[in-house]
C-alpha cells in the first residue's frame, strides 16, 4: 500500500493527494505539524510503497505518471466493457 506522508496545508501534498485519490489507488496519508517526525529522514511531502520511498518533485512525478499509466491499463482490463488498445489501435 501506498503511504502520503505530508504537512497540513501543503499545497503540493495537495495535489499529490488529490492524484492518488483520482485513480482510486489504494493509499493511506499521514498528516504532520510543520514538525518532521523524528521517524522520517526524508523531506515532506514523500511517499512510501514497502521499502521504496519517493520524494522530490521530479521523483514524485515520474512514480505518480507511471502508477497513472499503469492503473489505466489495470482499470481498462479488469471492466467488463470493450476498449480500444492504445498500441494497436484494435478494438475487443
Amino acid at each position: 500500500m501506498i503511504e502520503l506522508h505530508r504537512f497540513h496545508n501543503d499545497p503540493i501534498a495537495d495535489e499529490i493527494e488529490n492524484r492518488l485519490k483520482e485513480m482510486v489507488v489504494a493509499h493511506r496519508v499521514y498528516h504532520y505539524s510543520r514538525q518532521i517526525p523524528p521517524s522520517t529522514k526524508t523531506p515532506l511531502p514523500c511517499m512510501r510503497e514497502g521499502e521504496k520511498v519517493i520524494s522530490g518533485r521530479e521523483d514524485t512525478n515520474r512514480f505518480l505518471e507511471e502508477l497513472e499509466k499503469y492503473m489505466k491499463a489495470h482499470h481498462s482490463y479488469s471492466s467488463d466493457a470493450c476498449y480500444i488498445d492504445p498500441e494497436t489501435g484494435e478494438i475487443c
